[in-house]
């Protein structure tokens, strides 16, 4: 009988030993893993149309399908520390609500203004020297369900914020 139970437990053993089980997500693999791209545009918006648009290739971004392309905008500087938020976002005033918003294909960006107060009466701050950012995310960290996107540091982190060059562009209207 004793002799049963231990080789039992040697062919026991054995057999979970030799289970495999899933072995989880992959990690990033370092300089081949993919980051993502971040374009500074800084710009006003001008009558009648009042929208600015960039086009992805000037900065050498290819974007795929399945990729996320965020927009944030710098809403504040507080206490030093630069506050973006996500587009779209709405500013209210007595007369109507003014919102910046966008579009996007795989080619360019689109950032623009409406509402129904109106736009030609509006102060220059919300016209003048606007600052977005243009966050081009890989479709295998956007799928990462987790992450909140209206969070710009949350993003930074997923896309690995130190390995991100910010390509600073002014655009001319």
């Amino acid at each position: 009988m004793k002799k049963l139970k231990t080789t039992f437990f040697i062919i026991a053993a054995l057999f979970f030993a030799a289970c495999n089980g899933d072995d989880g997500v992959d990690g990033r693999d370092g300089k081949d893993a993919e980051t993502g791209t971040v374009i500074e545009i800084k710009g006003n918006f001008v009558a009648p149309d009042y929208f600015m648009y960039y086009e992805l290739a000037n900065a050498g971004v290819k974007v795929y399908n399945g990729d996320a392309v965020l927009v944030y905008v710098l809403w504040e500087v507080k206490d030093g520390n630069d506050v973006w938020r996500l587009l779209p976002q709405t500013v209210y005033f007595n007369d109507g609500e003014l919102q910046y918003n966008y579009t996007y294909t795989l080619k360019k960006v689109e950032i623009f203004m409406e509402g129904t107060t109106t736009l030609s009466a509006l102060p220059k701050s919300y016209l003048n020297d606007q600052v977005f950012r243009i966050v081009v995310m890989p479709a295998v960290l956007a799928e990462d369900t987790k992450t909140d996107l209206t969070n710009y540091s949350a993003v930074m982190n997923v896309m690995d914020a130190n390995s991100i060059k910010i390509n600073n562009i002014t655009l001319e209207k």
